[in-house]
């Protein structure tokens, strides 16, 4: 069974990779993913 990529984790993966969030607790990061997330 082949797993589904979860699109909230994904979009969490680009915000952590982003070079203005490198170094910031996952918290931080989080709370800028749910700003900029769009549930499609």
């Amino acid at each position: 069974m082949v797993k589904k990529n979860n699109p909230w984790l994904d979009h969490v993966k680009k915000e952590k990779d982003k070079p203005e969030n490198k170094g910031k607790p996952l918290k931080e990061i989080l709370k800028l993913a749910s700003e900029s997330y769009k549930k499609k």
